[in-house]
C-alpha cells in the first residue's frame, strides 16, 4: 500500500504526458504479471519466511504498477465525457472497482477452496491478461483533453513539475487531500476488516461472512453511483 501511495503522484504525472490510454493498457498487463507472480510465490516457496518475503517484493512492485489505474480513468472521463455526466461517469468508474473487490470474497474464495491460493492467482492472471488484450485491441490512441473557454477548445498540455509543486499550495488542494486520507482510511478498515469481522468475530461462518461483506461492498457501489448522478 505504501508503494502504491507514493507511485500515485508520478503515475498522474506520466499520465498527462503519455496518455490515459497507455497507462492503463500498461497497467493490465503488469497487473497480470504481478498476479501470476503471486501465484508462483506460493509454489516455488512453502515455508512462512520465503512466502512472506516473496510476496513483500512482488505486491510492492505491484502496487507501483497498479498506481495510475484512478488517475488514469478520471483523465479519460475528463477528456471523453460530456461535462453534464463527467460525474456520473466517475461513479460508474468506481462502482466497478467496488463490484470487483465484491467479486473476491466469492470468486477468489471459491477458486481458493478448489484449488488453492496460488492457482487462484494464476487463473485471475490469465483473466486479466484477456482483459488488458481486449483494451489494447479495442481502443484507439488517447486524444488531447480539451476545455471551452469563451466558446473556444483549448487543448490541455502536461504539466511542469513547477506547476504541480504550486498545485500542492493551494489550499482547496490540501483541503481535499486530508479529506481523502480521512475517508480511506475508513474505507481501507473496511475492505480489509469486515469480512474478518463476520466470520471470527461474530461467528457467521465463512459462507454468510462472503455474502455479507459482498452486500455491505456492493452498496457503497451503488452509493458512487448515486452520488455521481446527484
Amino acid at each position: 500500500l505504501l508503494c502504491y501511495t507514493v507511485a500515485m503522484l508520478p503515475s498522474g504525472w506520466l499520465i498527462d504526458r503519455w496518455g490515459a490510454r497507455n497507462a492503463l493498457v500498461a497497467y493490465g498487463f503488469a497487473s497480470a504479471g504481478f498476479v501470476a507472480l503471486t501465484g508462483c510465490v506460493g509454489l516455488i516457496w512453502h515455508e512462512a519466511q520465503g512466502v512472506w518475503l516473496g510476496l513483500l517484493v512482488v505486491r510492492s512492485l505491484m502496487g507501483i504498477t497498479n498506481a495510475p489505474i484512478h488517475p488514469a480513468s478520471a483523465r479519460l472521463v475528463f477528456t471523453h465525457v460530456p461535462a453534464s455526466a463527467k460525474s456520473l461517469a466517475n461513479g460508474l468508474v468506481t462502482f466497478a472497482a467496488c463490484v470487483g473487490i465484491a467479486a473476491t470474497f466469492y470468486v477468489l474464495g471459491t477458486l481458493m477452496d478448489q484449488w488453492g491460493w496460488p492457482w487462484s492467482f494464476l487463473i485471475c492472471s490469465g483473466l486479466t491478461a484477456v482483459v488488458a488484450s481486449v483494451c489494447l485491441l479495442s481502443t484507439s490512441s488517447d486524444a488531447p483533453a480539451t476545455v471551452s473557454s469563451g466558446g473556444k477548445a483549448t487543448v490541455c498540455t502536461a504539466p511542469r513539475l513547477a506547476d504541480m509543486v504550486r498545485l500542492l499550495t493551494r489550499r482547496n488542494i490540501v483541503l481535499i487531500t486530508l479529506s481523502y486520507a480521512a475517508l480511506g482510511f475508513f474505507q481501507y478498515l473496511l475492505f480489509y476488516w469486515i469480512e474478518y469481522y463476520f466470520e471470527t468475530i461474530q461467528k457467521q461462518g465463512v459462507e454468510i461472512a462472503r455474502q455479507y461483506t459482498t452486500l455491505t461492498i456492493l452498496a457503497k457501489g451503488v452509493g458512487m453511483v448515486l452520488g455521481g448522478w446527484l
